[in-house]
């Protein structure tokens, strides 16, 4: 015949509660960092969104492809003026960005 075992309680003392919640804490606490110190690294990077999906029986889903290409084109093309811009802002003797208008 098996034997009946009580049912133990879960009640624990409050030092070990509090020792358990504070090496919980400490553990977060370091992973945090770990990752921190990884992106700074360039080891992490974001992850790439997707695509947005448009199902294959939506019936204008080639012009809104097309639309959704010219968006990234002219975003890519906004990118990089501003990358130009910045550059140029360094390296003009007057240093202002109404200067290098003006001079465009």
């Amino acid at each position: 015949m098996t034997k009946i075992r009580k049912h133990s309680s879960k009640r624990i003392t409050l030092r070990k509660k509090y020792t358990c919640e504070k090496k919980v804490r400490d553990h977060k606490k370091k992973l945090k960092k770990e990752i921190r110190t990884m992106k700074k690294g360039g080891v992490l990077k974001k992850p790439i969104s997707k695509g947005v999906g448009i199902p294959n029986l939506y019936p204008y889903k080639n012009e809104m492809l097309d639309q959704l290409e010219r968006k990234e084109k002219l975003d890519d093309e906004y990118r990089v003026h501003l990358q130009a811009l910045k550059k140029a802002q360094k390296t003009l003797p007057q240093g202002t960005m109404e200067s290098y208008a003006q001079s465009v």
